[in-house]
């Protein structure tokens, strides 16, 4: 069966009484046995019965509970065919009878965590029966609908789901009032919080904690008879009313709308429950690391002791922190971790790290200091990876993308050094700060506002997908000799490669001589919009497209000269007419100020060309086209 997002799911009706707390749940189900039925820990509705044999999964949206601090390790797996647990329990829900009518009539709080499967529409929980004289039996239920609403056209996106909670208000055999989630559709894959309140004559739908959408003149609501089970992953249909033996086995009595995917932490409470008061509740944003080295998965090492999870990120940082070595040896899923402390930290072990968030995107921070992660990444969120101006993020190891789009942000730097991911899944997007490293992109990369910086002093970065560079963007690359990843970098695309924006060159330590060729980028096929020589190595390049395929730079004349003097020997001289013209920003400096590079002006970089060319004599001069 597939496995996708988990939700959290709340249905509620509201009264005009005073807010009601755990000690009005009438039925609680959480899924925590091995397999079989499933107990109800509120002690009043009663067990509710497996049918079909529904598995568990330890896939689970939050440990502990928020509300309770209980333990949570499994979930009900729904397998999208005829899964199904059910109780003939005659919950009492603020008294109601099968024709309760009036304001604060049948109030009462139905939630759930749900993370259903793509493209499924399903029955989560309810009271339903779809044919018979027991149509007349139903109550309420919360289903799955597909195709939510795109909110840039405002058309159905069969790519998202709405939630749609319903009741039953006449005499009739169907439901007639329901309130649906009515923004944009909810993603699959993802976590979410829904919720539908009856307040007075009124149903309110609220999606993560947040009013959606009312429907009015909800001023009745009938039949709570134990004739038709509760039932938790299928709806309904036939069967005898009131004989649970009957359904859910084939034959007369057989589940419809079976839910696909995963169910968890199920509870009934016959009052209305402030979303203040939901299980996925007073979630703690984030909590903050103890200073000591240990597992990320305990809730012992971080304050208040609770481990980050896909609502919560984990802080690490504070005044006094060491370099400390973090780590999991289980495959942990949470939002993001924020890194806040000059000293170096690790997170390693032989577990992996999955960056899912429950509403937004995930998140990795710096705002100061170089820190790693050593074990594989998973992406089941888009990701902001923000690295603050100084900071250092290095990805060490596995980055698989997961088909969502990782963000750089931030004046910071972010290394991908991985080399075992392979394929098209995703898109990394740098639209701030630098992204270097000498590992491998499984997906397309987009350069739109930042740099990209190949290698690591040098080296190779790969990209199994295609490379788009736009026109505020910056490739930059270090030559330090003429071999390809000995002595300069290269970034090599699988696919295609579109270049606008600029070329920073820098050399390392190194003068190139007349004619040198470096090919620093190589792609299946290269559109060139004319890129511009930048840098402060660019003076006497020039580029070409070869082949259709490789970026190759040439060095085309003197470029850099440190010999002010024109001696033909760079020698202490040029460094004193160096230092009478330091510093200048005019941007006419010429070379017999001390301007080395061709700037117009005299700064470090002219006396870093000097150092590089000390001793001996200058590059011949040159010229040609394309050149800096």
């Amino acid at each position: 069966m597939r496995l996708a997002t988990i939700v959290a799911i709340s249905v509620i009706f509201w009264g005009t009484s005073a807010l009601s707390s755990l000690g009005t749940t009438v039925g609680y189900w959480r899924f925590e046995e091995a397999s079989g039925d499933t107990a109800d820990v509120a002690g009043t509705a009663g067990l509710m019965t497996a049918f079909n044999s529904p598995a568990r999964s330890s896939t689970v949206p939050v440990d502990p509970v928020p509300q309770t601090g209980a333990s949570n390790t499994r979930s009900f797996l729904v397998d999208g065919t005829d899964d199904v647990f059910a109780t003939n329990a005659g919950i009492i829900l603020n008294n109601a009878t099968d024709d309760t009518s009036g304001p604060g009539a049948a109030n009462f709080t139905v939630e759930a965590w749900i993370k259903p499967s793509p493209g499924m529409m399903g029955f989560i929980v309810g009271k339903s029966f779809a044919s018979g004289s027991a149509s007349e039996d139903r109550g309420f239920q919360l289903i799955i609908d597909a195709n939510g609403i795109d909110p840039n056209t405002q058309l159905p996106d069969p790519n998202t789901y709405r939630v749609r909670a319903e009741v039953r208000t006449t005499a009739g055999g169907f439901f007639q009032s329901d309130a649906q989630s009515s923004g944009a559709g909810l993603a699959y894959d993802q976590w979410h919080h829904v919720a539908m309140v009856r307040d007075g004559d009124d149903l309110t739908m609220y999606v993560d904690g947040n009013p959606d959408f009312t429907r009015t003149g909800i001023d009745q609501f009938r039949n709570f008879s134990s004739r038709v089970p509760y039932t938790i992953g299928a709806g309904i249909t036939g069967g005898t009313p009131g004989v649970l033996a009957t359904f859910g086995t084939g034959g007369s009595g057989v589940s419809t709308r079976t839910f696909d995917g995963l169910i968890d932490e199920v509870r009934i409470s016959n009052e209305p429950l402030d979303p203040t008061e939901f299980l996925n509740a007073a979630l703690t944003s984030s909590v903050t690391w103890n200073p000591s080295s240990g597992a990320i998965n305990n809730p012992g090492n971080w304050t208040p002791q609770l481990v980050p999870n896909i609502s919560r990120i984990g802080v690490i940082g504070g005044a006094g922190q060491t370099p400390e070595s973090l780590t999991t040896d289980v495959a942990s899923v949470l939002k993001g971790l924020q890194f806040d402390n000059v000293n170096s930290h690790s997170v390693g072990g032989t577990g992996s790290l999955t960056l899912e968030s429950a509403q937004g995107n995930a998140i990795l921070e710096v705002d100061q200091g170089h820190h790693e992660l050593q074990l594989p990444v998973t992406l089941n969120s888009n990701l902001d990876v923000d690295v603050e101006t100084g900071g250092r993020l290095d990805i060490d190891n596995q980055l698989s993308l997961g088909g969502f789009t990782l963000e750089k942000i931030g004046d910071g730097l972010l290394e991908i050094n991985s080399g075992l991911s392979t394929g098209i899944n995703g898109t990394v997007l740098v639209t701030a700060g630098t992204l270097g490293g000498v590992g491998t992109i499984a997906g397309h990369l987009t350069n739109a506002t930042g740099s990209v910086a190949p290698g690591n002093d040098p080296g190779r970065m790969k990209v199994t997908g295609d490379y788009l560079q736009q026109s505020l963007a910056t490739l930059q690359v270090d030559l330090g000799g003429t071999t390809p990843l000995v002595d300069h970098d290269v970034l090599e695309v699988a696919g295609s490669a579109t270049l606008d924006g600029t070329l920073d060159i820098t050399l390392d330590s190194f003068s190139p001589a007349p004619n040198d060729s470096f090919t620093v980028l190589t792609a299946a096929s290269i559109t060139d919009q004319v890129l511009q020589l930048t840098g402060s190595g660019s003076a006497g390049f020039s580029y070409s497209i070869v082949g259709g395929t490789d970026l190759v730079l040439t060095f085309t004349g003197s470029g850099n000269d440190a010999d002010f003097d024109g001696s033909t020997l760079v020698d202490g001289h040029d460094f004193l007419i160096w230092q009478r013209g330091f510093p200048d920003n005019s941007g006419t400096a010429t070379n017999g100020d001390g301007d080395a590079n061709g700037d117009g002006n005299v700064l470090g970089d002219d006396l870093q060309v000097w150092q590089t060319q000390f001793g001996g004599p200058p590059p011949l001069a040159a010229a040609n086209s394309n050149t800096a």
